[in-house]
């Protein structure tokens, strides 16, 4: 398990800017095959590297496979396959799913908590941090590759960082579950149907 700890630097701007009265907000900040994305800390439990993810089978694209967190079983996403309900792609996407393919050092996720429950990101082994900036550096108007369910863009100087909204996500992948059953003749219950001949 890893643990996500502001850095010092990152403690010292946001108590100066705590001093001035801005509202800040904490954020976890990690890469996906190149593109930066950042999600609101409030919903980040943890970062963790697993060995496999187990796949799904006959599970639509976009759900990775899922992995054993503590008791529960998490689906993982990979933000690089994710689309919303109207099929727009996600920021960042590659075009090309990411698939199952992992390396020696594993999978590594963020795990995430919603009102709708737990489940995962796909992220690379890098690169993963935790800062807190001003509010003002969260723009609600704007996302680096005009994406349909990301929640605007985090503009830290150097570089600026897709804003992902876990619930959209959730939404969209959910959207995906249910057009595959619907293709494949399903309902999304487990109900067997049997045809007479």
């Amino acid at each position: 398990m890893n643990e996500l700890r502001p850095s010092g630097a990152e403690t010292e701007e946001a108590t100066a800017s705590s001093a001035m009265n801005e509202p800040t907000i904490a954020w976890c900040l990690f890469h996906r095959l190149g593109t930066a994305y950042a999600a609101p800390l409030e919903y980040v439990v943890e970062v963790v590297t697993v060995e496999r993810l187990t796949p799904v089978p006959l599970g639509p694209g976009g759900i990775s496979g899922v992995i054993a967190h503590r008791r529960d079983a998490a689906p993982v996403l990979d933000p690089a396959d994710c689309e919303d309900r109207e099929g727009n792609r996600f920021e960042g996407s590659s075009g090309v799913s990411a698939g199952f393919g992992e390396d020696d050092s594993g999978v590594t996720v963020v795990v995430l908590k919603t009102p709708r429950g737990l489940w995962c990101l796909r992220i690379d082994r890098v690169g993963t941090t935790v800062v807190v900036d001003p509010a003002s550096r969260w723009d609600r108007d704007r996302s680096p590759n005009g994406g349909a369910i990301a929640a605007g863009s985090l503009d830290r100087g150097a570089k600026v960082h897709t804003v992902v909204d876990p619930e959209k996500i959730w939404l969209a992948a959910r959207g995906r579950v249910e057009r595959s059953y619907a293709h494949h003749g399903g309902d999304g219950s487990s109900r067997i149907i049997v045809s007479k001949s």
